[in-house]
C-alpha cells in the first residue's frame, strides 16, 4: 500500500508515491491537529501532510487490524474498532505517548463483541455500534472497556435487518440533565424481511 497526494484543482498526483512499509492500508483520517493518519494491519502511520513522511516514531504497532481512527475534539487521543479476528473489539490510541490500549482481553470462553464503528461524542463520551447484536455499547474512556448502554433505547426495531452504515448524533434535552443519543441507520432488507406490519397495505411500490 502507498499514499498518494491528489492536486483537486489540477485532478493531478503531487510528487511521488509515499509507500508503507508493511502494506495492508484499511483508512485515511486527517486529525484535529492537522496530522494524518493510516490504517493499516497491525499499525497506525502517522504522517505529516506538508512532507508526506512517516513522522519520528510515527509507525504505531498494535496487533489488531484497526479501521477508520476516530478523534476526540482535541486530537490527543483516538479510537478504532477492529476489522480482524486477532486482539479486542477496540483500540484506544494517546497519540503523543503512543500508548495502546484494547479490550476486552482474549478470553477463548467468551467472545468479544464485533463493533461496526465508534463513535466519539466528546472527550469522555464515545460508543460504539454492534450491528451482530443489534445494540448500542458505551465505552468507557479511563479504562478502557464497553458495556450495553442502559441508558439509551437501542435500536431493536432493525433487529431483522442488515445494517450497512450508521450515524450518531448527541442533542441536549431541557428535561433531562445528559445528553440525548440519537441513532439513523441505513439497512438493506432480504425478500423475506418482515418489514410491513399484519394487515397494512401493501406498498404500491413493490408490485
Amino acid at each position: 500500500s502507498s499514499v498518494v497526494t491528489i492536486n483537486l484543482a489540477t485532478r493531478s498526483r503531487v510528487g511521488n508515491p509515499l509507500p508503507l512499509p508493511f502494506g495492508g492500508a484499511t483508512a485515511l483520517a486527517i486529525s484535529p491537529t492537522g496530522l494524518l493518519y493510516v490504517s493499516a494491519q497491525n499499525a497506525v502511520y502517522e504522517i505529516d501532510p506538508a512532507t508526506m513522511q512517516i513522522t519520528t516514531n510515527g509507525t504505531i504497532a498494535l496487533n489488531f487490524t484497526p479501521g477508520q481512527l476516530r478523534f476526540v475534539p482535541d486530537g490527543s487521543v483516538a479510537y478504532a474498532v477492529n476489522l480482524g479476528t486477532l486482539g479486542g473489539s477496540i483500540i484506544k490510541i494517546t497519540l503523543a505517548s503512543r500508548a495502546v490500549s484494547a479490550w476486552p482481553p482474549f478470553n477463548p470462553n467468551s467472545p468479544a463483541p464485533i463493533f461496526d464503528d465508534v463513535y466519539v461524542a466528546a472527550a469522555d463520551r464515545v460508543f460504539a455500534f454492534s450491528s451482530a447484536n443489534t445494540a448500542i455499547y458505551d465505552v468507557t474512556t479511563t479504562t478502557l472497556a464497553a458495556s450495553r448502554n442502559s441508558g439509551t433505547e437501542q435500536p431493536t426495531n432493525v433487529a431483522h435487518q442488515k445494517p450497512r452504515q450508521v450515524a450518531m448524533t448527541l442533542s441536549s434535552c431541557e428535561r433531562r440533565s445528559y445528553p440525548v443519543l440519537s441513532i439513523a441507520v441505513i439497512s438493506r432488507t432480504g425478500p423475506s424481511c418482515p418489514c410491513r406490519r399484519r394487515g397494512s397495505a401493501p406498498d404500491p411500490r413493490s408490485r
